[in-house]
């Protein structure tokens, strides 16, 4: 699953949607997270009023299904809302900066011509999104918004039918489409809750994470085990560095893997493989710690090249806590092949489980000056 965003060209770029299995344990490292934590805030109370509901189920109810079945016509309306703020970034960017495309590759070219002819209407007329950012809680005005961008771009691909993979492009395309009459909200509870439960979830989860770059502070105490786990015949990682700070901790590996691990589909190539970091992160009392950095967005990875990451966990270890275990069941990499086209998602490449258990009382003092 993918989340369409914009790489500040106006060409659209498919980014990875984390996979319900993704979504879930960070909502369980919200739940158990260790005290002192600074998390985010939801702005809208409607994501609000979702996290507690969510934050309060317990472990063995899936936060999808919940969703679907207790909270439809939320995830209709955020759903919809999340539609349109993708096709106004479109809109602004064609509008704002026709003459980006100079700088872009020519498959990019090709996809923003495309891309920017499916705006059948003037573009510099009345904005045709005004209103969208009070309307989430708004029915009747996110209608009446879509209504008017399908006067001006019927449907999602351009004239050549190029557009972005993944569901959030089909969807909107879907929506674009909708026969006259057809109530999109009504639609989006019926025929597609499923992705809206996954979106909403991930909007929910991404909104109470601690800001991205919050300071840790220096380094008070460290251990360096190096210890190695393989991966497969051409893969392993290496656990550098443990770094205890006065508000978390950080960890330094190095991950190295191999495109032939991965195997496409007949006309694509692997191109790329992200480390997708570890699943969970737990302390002894039962405390879950979340990742502030996790590591660099894309890695190119070739045979037996390296890439060291360091990440970046927040709060620091509770009170009574002794040990610190980081685990992935089993350690995963997101994975992008090239076709004719550009850029394609692959499934995510599953190599061996690692967990590893690190002692608390190994850390030594960081000499200052």
């Amino acid at each position: 699953m993918t989340e369409q965003q914009s790489d500040g060209t106006g060409v659209s770029v498919d980014l990875p949607l984390p996979a319900v299995r993704g979504l879930t344990a960070s909502l369980a490292a919200l739940r158990y997270c260790a005290p002192g934590a600074e998390l985010g805030h939801h702005t809208d109370t409607t994501g609000r009023a979702l996290l507690v509901d969510l934050l309060a189920l317990p472990d063995h109810v899936d936060p999808i299904r919940w969703l679907r079945e207790q909270r439809g016509e939320t995830l209709a309306r955020l759903t919809l809302r999340a539609a349109l703020l993708v096709l106004r970034r479109e809109y602004e960017s064609h509008r704002a900066s026709p003459d980006r495309r100079a700088d872009l590759p020519e498959w990019a070219r090709a996809a923003w011509d495309d891309m920017a002819r499916a705006w059948t209407g003037p573009l510099d007329g009345a904005d045709p999104f005004v209103g969208l950012d009070d309307a989430v809680d708004d029915a009747d005005r996110l209608r009446e918004i879509l209504g008017r961008v399908r006067g001006l771009r019927p449907r999602y691909a351009g004239p050549n039918g190029i557009m972005p993979t993944g569901d959030l492009p089909l969807l909107i395309d879907d929506l674009l489409r909708l026969p006259d009459g057809t109530d999109p909200l009504q639609w989006l509870h019926d025929e597609r809750s499923e992705l809206g439960a996954r979106m909403t979830l991930r909007h929910v989860v991404l909104g109470a994470w601690p800001t991205r770059g919050l300071p840790l502070g220096d380094p008070v105490s460290r251990v360096e085990p190096y210890r190695r786990f393989a991966l497969s015949d051409r893969a392993e990682l290496v656990v550098e560095a443990l770094v205890l700070r006065p508000r978390g901790f950080s960890i330094t590996v190095t991950v190295r893997a191999s495109r032939d691990d991965v195997t496409p589909p007949p006309g694509v190539q692997p191109a790329t493989l992200r480390w997708q970091g570890f699943d969970k992160v737990q302390d002894d009392l039962g405390y879950r710690y979340l990742t502030i950095a996790p590591g660099d967005p894309y890695t190119l990875f070739g045979s037996g090249e390296d890439e060291r990451h360091t990440i970046m966990y927040h709060p620091a270890p509770a009170d009574g806590a002794t040990a610190l275990t980081f685990s992935s069941t089993p350690m995963r990499f997101t994975a992008r092949g090239v076709n004719p086209e550009g850029f394609q998602e692959l499934p995510d490449l599953e190599l061996a489980d690692v967990v590893w258990t690190v002692e608390l009382a190994t850390l030594k003092p960081v000499e200052t000056e």
